[in-house]
Parts: C-alpha cells; structure tokens; sequence
C-alpha cells in the first residue's frame, strides 16, 4: 500500500514491519577485496561490485536488483547516498525523500566532519533520523554497510550485543515511516579524511540527515532529476550501471 502523509509525527521510529536480516550479509562477490583499501573509489569496477553485492543481498529479501541513474558513478558522494537511500526505500513500497536541501547537507556535514550523527537540525522539522558511516568507498558503500551489515559484530557501534536496542538503528532510519509528501527533505556530505574513530584514523566519513519538514524546502538535488537519469524499467542494476562506463 502507499503511505499517505502522517496524521500525526510519532514520538520515535514507525515500524514500517520490513524485517531486518537475521545476521550480517557477507559482501558477494566481496568488493571490499575490489574497492580501494582506503579514501574513495567511484571507478566502474568497484561501483559494479558493490551493485552486485547489494543485489545479492536484497535477493535473499526478495526484493529487486537496484536500478540506479546512468550518472551514478559521476555525481558527488551526497548525492549517491541520496539515490542509494531512496532506492532502498522505494523498491520496498516507502515513499522516497523528494530531494535534499542546503540546509539539511550543512546539517549533514556537521556529521561527517564529527565522524558522528548529525545533530538534530531544529525545530524547522517535524521528525528527523540520522545516519554515519566512516572508512566507505563511496555512496553505494555507505548503504550497503548501513542496511546489511548492521547487526552484531559490525561496524555498528551501537549493537554491543545480541538483541541490543541499537542494532540495525541505521537501517531501521533509512527505512523508517516518514509518510509521504513534498515534506520528505533530506541531506548527506562527505569528509574525505574525516573519520576518527579507532583503526579509521584519515578515512573517508559520509553522513546524512532524512527529514520530515514543517513547510516546503528549497531544494538543491531532486528524485525527480534521478529518475529522469534512470533506465527504463526492465534493465538491470548492472546493465544500467555499464550505460556510464
């Protein structure tokens, strides 16, 4: 069913009732041995690889092979997750983020230059998640940790131990209810060198910010210009992606 725009904004996370895998997915194929060892690879070879691995994943949940713009190797990591975030969403039946706003990517980089969640953007919105993830090779990266490697003995650093409140939190975000509507706003950023964190020092720190505003937005990248650069309905995640190279 399609969701309609929330009565109401709900004190914590909506269980939307899509189920979190029952352990962490092991990349396949493993572009981890593909990708760049450290900072960020947006090359072909480990785009495709990290597609592959995703759509092997989203396999075992029955859901399909990721469809992603022709231009997703060329746009900036924000906008990459920005797509990836609402790939994941859409092809689950959630309404996607219309689009991100400056405001929101300030927010967001607060984030990535902290190596932590951004903060809570104010009261200019009505219901917020946040989301980090350190030492990824690009976008596509970021949400494949933040939606299949989650659960215990990942880089989560909320899940300590099974059944702790805190595992798959990022994927839970991403897939939250946030209803739907023009109010759907959203902002993601990059620092490069950014991540802090123990055996991360210098590697890459991406964060985002997903958002139901109280009044429409001024937009600075939309869903609706990322569908306008997606494949006809029908082609595959790889097929799409080789359209690029």
């Amino acid at each position: 069913a399609t969701l309609r725009p929330l009565p109401a904004i709900p004190a914590d996370e909506s269980d939307t009732g899509i189920a979190d895998p029952a352990r962490n997915v092991t990349p396949d194929p493993d572009y981890l041995n593909i990708c760049a060892p450290s900072g960020i690879d947006d090359s072909a070879v480990c785009i495709d690889a990290v597609l592959a691995a995703i759509d092997h994943a989203r396999t075992l949940e029955g859901v399909r092979p990721m469809l992603l713009p022709t231009d997703f190797a060329q746009l900036s990591v924000p906008k990459q997750l920005f797509v990836a975030v609402n790939l994941e969403r859409v092809d689950r039946g959630l309404a996607p983020f219309v689009g991100m706003t400056a405001a929101l990517d300030h927010n967001a980089q607060r984030g990535a230059n902290d190596a932590n969640d951004p903060p809570d953007p104010g009261p200019a919105y009505l219901l917020v998640d946040d989301e980090w993830a350190g030492g990824s090779a690009n976008g596509l990266d970021a949400v494949y940790g933040l939606m299949y490697a989650d659960g215990l003995n990942s880089g989560n650093l909320d899940c300590l131990h099974r059944g702790a409140a805190g595992c798959w939190g990022h994927r839970n975000g991403i897939l939250d209810n946030f209803g739907s509507g023009d109010d759907l706003v959203m902002g993601a950023a990059l620092d490069v060198t950014g991540d802090t964190n123990s055996g991360d020092v210098g590697g890459t720190s991406m964060a985002a910010t997903l958002a139901v505003a109280s009044k429409p937005q001024p937009l600075v990248y939309t869903w609706a210009e990322a569908l306008a650069a997606t494949p006809p309905a029908g082609a595959t995640g790889q097929e799409a992606l080789r359209q690029t190279s």
